[in-house]
């Protein structure tokens, strides 16, 4: 029995001995486990793929940062250039209503300042007489009258005037009107507005007499 046992464990050892080594001893983890060959090589296949893995995912991500930048920056400018002329629309409205009010106001201006033709009553062209409101009958504006009186009775008389006798009336007409202002305190303003107004009148008929 004894020879036996000895038989049995010198054929054990020389089995184990012979057989090839297929196994390595490893440290993971605070303890030694057995590795082979192939889960060596796999286990860093696994590492570079998720470290490729992990990088992918890093630039997928800077590169969805920077689309998202660009977009934002294209959103702004649009915005900024909407804004712009959306300012520069209300600027042009604001002027062409400002441009209109100040027309408008203009053309009343010009519509009251506008000297109509004295009446028929007022004056007659064939005979030259002029029919002076009860104002400036006054004995004080007589000089004023009488070159104007002289210059249409002649142009109704001969049908001509000579220059000087227009520029004799036309300085009459701008000193009565001049006088007539420095008497604003004595009348009333209406009375002299209206005889401001009947000079100018005048003024108008003596243009179409040089025309």
């Amino acid at each position: 029995m004894r020879l036996v046992a000895l038989i049995v464990c010198s054929l054990t050892l020389t089995s184990l001995i012979t057989q090839p080594c297929s196994a390595q001893w490893g440290w993971s983890g605070g303890y030694y486990h057995a590795s082979t060959a192939q889960e060596g090589e796999a286990r860093g296949m696994a590492d570079v793929i998720r470290s490729q893995g992990q990088a992918n995912l890093l630039n997928s991500a800077a590169l969805g940062n920077i689309e998202d930048a660009r977009s934002k920056n294209i959103e702004n400018r649009v915005q900024a250039t909407e804004a712009y002329y959306q300012r520069k629309q209300i600027r042009q409205d604001y002027l062409e209503d400002k441009e209109n009010k100040d027309r408008y106001a203009l053309q009343q201006s010009l519509d009251r300042r506008r000297v109509k033709p004295l009446t028929s009553q007022q004056f007659d062209p064939s005979t030259g007489q002029i029919t002076w409101p009860g104002l400036l009958r006054m004995s004080e504006y007589a000089k004023y009258r009488e070159p104007l009186d002289e210059l249409f009775t002649k142009q109704a008389q001969s049908g001509s005037v000579s220059h000087d006798e227009y520029v004799a009336a036309l300085q009459a007409s701008k000193s009565l009107r001049a006088q007539l202002k420095k008497d604003r305190g004595e009348y009333p303003a209406k009375v002299l507005s209206q005889a401001i107004r009947f000079v100018l009148k005048l003024n108008h008929e003596m243009d179409h007499l040089l025309g």
